[in-house]
């Protein structure tokens, strides 16, 4: 199994980022679909069927510890280097939380980071195409009216490479506990 730990989307967030998801549509430009958005948490990537209830058990401890917490929006931009982007991605502010739940997550399951000591709460809207030869204008979206953004729980995901796009699917989720605000 192919899987990911992300939060899921309020469908107000989602909305949202549909609105501005449409200002990016051009040739060399793969918008993701609306079933495929998250807020990315940690990377797994093949993982056998047999570890998922281990697995299930440390998140369901994590979860249990932590309170959830609210993302303000930051940006929509291209990224991760603006000069040679690969994606779109709606950036929020940074989080001490968010720092927190990722950071565990990734010491817990005594797993590795493609991105170590860098936890940047984002969601991507997009990928340019990888034979992209022309430059594209690619706006970058601050000060908008955007939602707040309030992560109250976290999945296991499944992705099923497949053409045009990966299908994703919730294997399970696990409710934090109610925010300290």
């Amino acid at each position: 199994m192919r899987l990911f730990i992300a939060a899921p989307l309020p469908e107000n967030v989602l909305t949202a980022l549909q609105t501005q998801q449409a200002l990016y549509a051009q040739d060399g430009v793969r918008l993701v679909p609306a079933a495929n958005l998250h807020l990315t948490l940690h990377f797994l990537g093949e993982t056998p069927a047999a570890l998922l209830p281990t697995l299930s058990q440390t998140l369901e401890n994590i979860a249990a510890e932590l309170p959830a917490f609210t993302l303000t929006f930051k940006e929509i931009a291209p990224g991760p280097k603006p000069k040679s982007p690969r994606l779109i991605w709606a950036r929020f502010h940074q989080h001490p939380a968010f720092t927190q739940l990722a950071r565990i997550i990734q010491e817990k399951l005594n797993s590795s980071s493609d991105h170590p000591g860098e936890y940047i709460p984002h969601i991507t809207i997009a990928r340019l195409k990888k034979d992209l030869t022309q430059r594209l204008a690619l706006p970058t979206i601050q000060n908008i009216n955007f939602p707040e953004y309030l992560v109250s729980s976290f999945c296991i995901w499944q992705s099923e490479l497949a053409s045009p796009h990966p299908r994703y699917n919730i294997v399970k989720e696990f409710a934090l506990q109610p925010a300290n605000d």
